[in-house]
Order: C-alpha cells, then structure tokens, then sequence
C-alpha cells in the first residue's frame, strides 16, 4: 500500500452483466499473514449496485461495513466466497484487467485451494503462479483523515 492510510468503508463484489446476483457473497480483508480478517460484510441479493458500468455492461455491489483503517506499508489481502457452479450462480471474471488508485499496489492474485470446492471464506494463503486471477471483490475508501471516497475497478 502506499504512504497514506485509507479508510474502508464498503466491501463489495463483481456483478457480471449488472443484472444482478444470483446468490449472496462473503467478503473480507486481512492484513497478509494473518487469518483473523479486519473487515468482513455479506454483500447480498439486493445490495445496491454503486460506480460506474464496467465496459458498459458490469458494475459492483456493495454492502458497508464499521470503518477500518489500512495503514502504509502493510500488505493486505481481499477475498470473496463463490460457492460451486451449480446452476445460477454468480459468475467472476478470470483474466480480468484491474484499474485501481493509485493508493493501492497490486502484487498479484492468490487463490484457497481449489475454487470448485466448497470451503467457506477463508484467508486466501495460496499464492497463484497465474498471471491473473479471479476478479470479483473490490472495496470503496476514503484517503484518512478526510476526502472523497474512490472507488477503484
């Protein structure tokens, strides 16, 4: 992370489409190394959809959440729960292109486990060897003490 403290204040997931979810999604934030997350929220069905439309036809949804604050130069990791593809349930995006603030650095994806197994939201540990990953959780924040909140996609 960069050299100013941001401060959380929604968790959100990737709709695919903007046509809503299909189902309800876990989300969270921990700072790397440890499995107690700092933020957590179930962004659900009827979570309102907040941004602007990704290439015209995706957006997010967002739930808020108690605010917390990331601090400079510490890693954290974000992370939502999709349960297996059975049906109609919610699509992510592999392979897709990410924008975020320039507050934030992005070192990579990682991945827990196998994504077609049903584990339930956990601490992301494994380091993928893709080049790219899964894009489906996002958070909005606001630069502490004070500002705009920004929205990265």
């Amino acid at each position: 992370m960069g050299d100013t403290p941001i401060t959380v204040t929604k968790l959100g997931v990737f709709d695919y489409g903007a046509d809503g979810l299909n189902d309800s999604h876990e989300v969270a934030i921990w700072e790397e190394g440890n499995t107690d997350a700092v933020a957590s929220v179930t962004v659900t069905t009827n979570s309102p959809a907040e941004g602007p439309l990704i290439d015209g036809s995706n957006c997010f949804r967002y739930e808020p959440i108690s605010e917390v604050t990331l601090y400079p130069n510490t890693s954290y990791r974000i992370g939502a729960y999709y349960e297996k593809f059975t049906g109609g349930t919610d699509h992510h995006v592999r392979s897709g292109a990410e924008t975020v603030s320039d507050r934030i650095t992005y070192d990579g994806p990682c991945l827990k486990g196998d994504v077609d197994l049903d584990r339930g939201l956990a601490y992301p540990d494994g380091n993928s060897t893709r080049s790219s990953g899964y894009f489906g959780p996002n958070f909005g924040f606001s630069m502490a003490p004070a500002g705009t909140i920004i929205f990265f996609q």
